[in-house]
């Protein structure tokens, strides 16, 4: 068994604790104090729920994560609403300046968006260069509010030294018990309108 106890110093520390029988009515109880161990797992843990490049989530941490998600949303009486953003013009930026320019540009895209999203969203690198958020909203109009503002946000930021981006974003909501394919198959199609409509929009789309 594993326990926490809090220290004088108002620090917590994990024990391994073990009990062996000494004689009839005498039990020896041994701490171990494994703390150390146990601080390295978590971070072992939370490196493999992480882009090795962009430092954002992974599909690893959705395929994990996103069923708590609803739960926790459903419990506040919010709606789980869930984005797909797609970097414009990003193979001709890496055809024109060199990967090393576009993953420059992907982790500090990366930076930007995580500054500007609020505590409870999430943002996942889905692969390549397309991201998935995962917000707690309230009704579709706060998710468009929300979407505009990001994609205003990354329109007039100015990466130093770096060719400047725009993104396209298409949203929708999770429907009642629905396979979480079908919510991204959703968010998917709106995407893709918002590319075919002229980029740097957002399309919500809803089942």
């Amino acid at each position: 068994r594993v326990v926490a106890i809090r220290g004088n110093s108002s620090s917590t520390h994990a024990f391994s604790v073990s009990i062996n029988k000494f004689e009839d009515s005498i039990y020896i109880v041994s701490f171990t104090d494994i703390s150390e161990t146990m601080l390295e797992n978590i971070k072992l843990e939370e490196k493999t729920l992480r882009d090795t490049l962009t430092n954002a989530y992974n599909r690893e941490f959705f395929e994990n994560n996103y069923r708590k998600l609803i739960e926790n949303y459903k419990t506040e009486d919010k709606l789980f609403a869930l984005v797909m953003i797609d970097i414009d013009n990003f193979k001709n930026i890496n055809d024109t300046y060199g990967h090393d320019i576009g993953d420059d540009i992907l982790i500090n895209l990366v930076s930007k968006i995580e500054k500007s999203l609020r505590n409870d969203d999430v943002l996942i690198r889905w692969g390549g260069e397309e991201f998935i958020i995962i917000l707690k909203i309230s009704s579709k109009n706060a998710l468009e509010f929300v979407l505009e503002k990001l994609r205003n946000i990354i329109e007039n930021s100015k990466f130093k030294n770096l060719p400047k981006v725009t993104c396209s974003f298409g949203g929708t909501l999770y429907e009642n018990d629905e396979n979480i394919t079908e919510t991204i198959k959703r968010a998917d199609m709106a995407l893709y309108t918002a590319k075919d409509n002229g980029k740097n929009r957002i399309e919500i789309r809803l089942g």
